[in-house]
């Protein structure tokens, strides 16, 4: 890891995206998010992140250079949401039965708003909730609507067998939990 530090950012995107050390760590990105998230299906999103890196190294083969992603961490925080948010894409059109497609030209894999640093240390005290927080923060996170018209909270308490009171104080918690990591800072590496 600190050669990875070292040498970072690397000089070409393009040439980076299609080398060794980029597909190492989306392999070990999205073996935490399997083993972390065991019912979503991260084959598409790899695909598809693999195309939008590829695309973006080819417009802008400064785009790890742009300051925006000061050390190795903050990229893989980037990386890891980009495979997140192209998972959760790639459920919907399998729930919807649309055909994959690359993304679209100009299209982000992770808003452009948000600091990769903020992710990462986002992403780490998300991670660091114990159960039942983890889960009740991410049923009530969740970007799909709850079917059959429920609320988001009845959903949860649905799921996890408990009253909507109970997933209320459980999300207050986590919330709070995550303010409290967040406020403190953390190291922003993936455990």
């Amino acid at each position: 890891m600190a050669d990875e530090h070292e040498n970072w950012p690397p000089a070409r995107a393009d040439e980076y995206f299609r080398g060794e050390a980029f597909g190492r760590l989306m392999l070990e990105v999205v073996q935490f998010l399997t083993k972390r998230y065991p019912r979503i299906d991260f084959t598409d999103a790899v695909a598809t992140a693999f195309v939008w890196f590829a695309r973006r190294g080819e417009q802008d083969s400064g785009f790890l250079r742009s300051g925006k992603f000061p050390n190795p961490n903050a990229f893989r925080a980037y990386v890891r949401q980009s495979l997140w948010n192209a998972a959760r894409a790639a459920a919907r059109n399998r729930l919807a039965r649309q055909k994959l497609q690359s993304p679209v030209q100009g299209t982000e894999l992770v808003s452009p708003d948000l600091s990769p640093l903020w992710l990462a240390a986002f992403h780490e005290c998300r991670d660091r909730l114990p159960d039942p927080f983890r889960r009740v923060f991410d049923l009530m996170q969740d970007e799909d609507d709850p079917p059959g018209g429920l609320s988001r909270d009845q959903w949860a308490a649905t799921i996890l067998d408990w009253d909507a009171e109970r997933v209320d104080r459980a999300y207050k918690e986590a919330c709070h939990r995550i303010r409290q990591c967040m406020e403190k800072g953390t190291s922003a590496t993936m455990k």
